[in-house]
């Protein structure tokens, strides 16, 4: 089971975007796939795709979201540490590689967590 965010990406010039996400729940095993889209067009490439949850440790609690387009691999931009211990976070960093960029600044932005739908 899955749980919808709309979360808000915020590169370091300030500049705000937000997508809604399927933040996938941590199975020990299986896939751990989720889909976004964009509710703001033009900041990056692609405006919907999948995300793949990837576990930082041998426990699966805690890990990154990363994001790709229709093709699956590459990535796109990653939230990272989505998952913790306690569960999901609300707020956290990310990577937004240059080849995904139209209006935003490539690198690290902040993300946080608007609300649960």
């Amino acid at each position: 089971m899955a749980t919808n965010y709309i979360i808000e990406i915020e590169d370091y010039d300030g500049k705000k975007f937000k997508i809604i996400t399927t933040i996938p729940k941590m199975p020990k095993v299986g896939p751990h796939r989720g889909i976004w889209r964009a509710f703001d067009k033009g900041f990056v490439v692609y405006d919907r795709g999948g995300n793949h949850f990837v576990p930082n440790n041998i426990r699966y609690d805690e890990g990154d979201l990363l994001f790709f387009d229709k093709d699956y691999p590459p990535f796109g931009f990653s939230l990272k540490k989505i998952h913790n211990f306690w569960g999901e976070g609300d707020m956290g960093i990310g990577e937004m590689p240059q080849d995904w960029v139209i209006n935003c600044t490539p690198g690290q932005f902040k993300w946080k967590v608007i609300k649960m739908v």
